[in-house]
């Protein structure tokens, strides 16, 4: 086969996918999903065609009413061709603001001539902070595990979930087969992440030969400062709670990308948990995640915990900032992370050492972060470990895919409900699917922790 027989091939199957390439609902316009922003009263929206619109700008119609769509806001496009790839992608963002709390709105995008086919809704929140917030979060999750994306799905649906956050590690991967494997997880996860916010975070399986370009153009997160496509740190707030949305990538790939990006992140992270500190009593939770945890025991990913970048993230080194001291100083109470593919909680722990509870469930007051390691989104039984506990370790599982669903509630009554000043958290581990292969798991459904303080 001649090289030019290879490239008219490549051309043309390119071609095919690109430009008579329609989602599931018949519309060009698909992978819609939202994102929050730094203003309580805006919603990101952002989508993909394949083809580009000769005329105008990217449009959101929305309104209160599904059958009468009163209001429009213009947004800017982005041509992504992967560096490596052929295929052309056009990258959609319109951001809604100045919207209404606590009301839902349905919407649809396009352009004048072109709109969706689907009606998509979201709901915003409440003013002020004094709301709970039901999150969904899940580490390493595949293109093709139906089974966790169906129970997302479902509790969006059924109001279970008001937000997702996905850990890294994203469809494994989004760069794979030349974007495909991430064209097919996001419209897979359209009917969740079009109804409720969908917040990620960078894990190793974002990074190619050529950076994180596909994570980078695909999601549309509140980063600021952004100087390298490496740059992914944000926060945000919701309700009572302070986010921190950490890259562990800046120590994975310090070898790529150099110091300077993690100093970045730390005066960035510094900054943003010196605010929340001013607004506690208004915003009295700090919850961080990010993708490669600093502690975890597994027999056979030992490495993973107690390798060069992990350590280097953990307790820094020389001039490169570490993070666990940031979230000691700045008390941090929780930590997602996900990367094993496991869930394993433990107790609160700063500096290697651990602070025991005489109940496993109820950390009241907790002296350091309380961790919690969920990144058996999509797993399966290749990757089971030992399930005997590690000397930090709470509770651990493997061989069963989950989902964290956590009720996140700014005022309410502690678990010996006589205590109507105290701060909790609620989380609940929801098993999703166990494979029949495995067995002994070590925390049954609906059994979770609570994390409580005095204000």
């Amino acid at each position: 086969m001649s090289l030019l027989t290879v490239i008219l091939i490549i051309f043309f199957s390119t071609l095919i996918y690109s430009k008579h390439h329609t989602s599931r609902n018949g519309s060009i316009h698909e992978q819609v999903h939202l994102s929050l922003t730094k203003d309580a009263r805006s919603m990101m929206v952002t989508w993909i065609t394949f083809e580009q619109i000769q005329a105008g700008f990217p449009l959101v119609k929305y309104g209160k009413n599904k059958s009468n769509f009163d209001e429009v806001q213009t947004g800017y496009t982005t041509k992504f061709v992967d560096k490596i790839g052929t295929i052309t992608r056009f990258v959609h963002r319109v951001n809604l603001t100045e919207l209404a709390f606590g009301t839902r709105y349905y919407y649809k995008v396009g352009f004048n001539e072109s709109w969706s086919e689907t009606t998509y809704s979201f709901a915003t929140f409440p003013e002020g902070s004094d709301f709970g917030v039901k999150l969904c979060v899940y580490g390493d999750l595949g293109y093709n595990e139906k089974v966790t994306m169906d129970a997302l799905i479902r509790d969006v649906r059924n109001g279970r979930c008001q937000l997702i956050v996905h850990l890294g590690d994203i469809a494994y991967s989004l760069h794979y087969d030349d974007g495909k494997i991430g064209d097919e997880f996001m419209r897979a996860m359209e009917p969740a992440i079009s109804s409720v916010p969908f917040m990620t975070s960078p894990g190793n399986h974002e990074f190619s030969c050529f950076g994180f370009d596909h994570y980078d153009n695909r999601f549309t997160m509140p980063v600021k400062d952004k100087i390298s496509d490496v740059d992914s740190y944000y926060s945000f707030t919701l309700g009572p709670i302070n986010f921190f949305a950490i890259s562990s990538e800046v120590y994975g790939h310090v070898a790529v990308y150099g110091n300077d990006p993690i100093r970045r992140q730390a005066w960035q992270l510094e900054d943003d948990l010196k605010q929340a500190e001013a607004r506690k009593s208004d915003k009295p939770w700090k919850i961080g995640y990010q993708h490669r945890p600093l502690y975890c025991f597994q027999e056979y990913y030992d490495q993973e915990c107690n390798d060069y970048e992990n350590k280097i993230m953990r307790s820094g080194y020389e001039d490169i900032p570490g993070l666990e001291i940031l979230y000691q100083k700045y008390e941090l109470n929780l930590l997602l992370m996900g990367h094993e593919h496991v869930y394993e909680r433990l107790w609160p722990i700063y500096n290697r050492t651990i602070y025991k509870y005489p109940e496993n469930k109820y950390f009241k007051n907790s002296p350091a972060p309380v961790h919690i390691l969920t990144g058996a989104g999509g797993c399966d039984c290749t990757h089971q470990t030992s399930i005997e506990l590690g000397p930090f370790s709470v509770k651990r599982s493997s061989g069963v895919i989950i989902y964290d669903n956590a009720l996140w509630d700014g005022k309410v009554i502690d678990h010996n409900a006589n205590d109507a000043d105290t701060n909790a958290i609620r989380a609940i581990n929801d098993v999703v699917f166990k494979d029949p292969n495995c067995s002994n798991m070590l925390f049954n459904v609906g059994d979770g922790i609570h994390i409580c303080f005095k204000n």
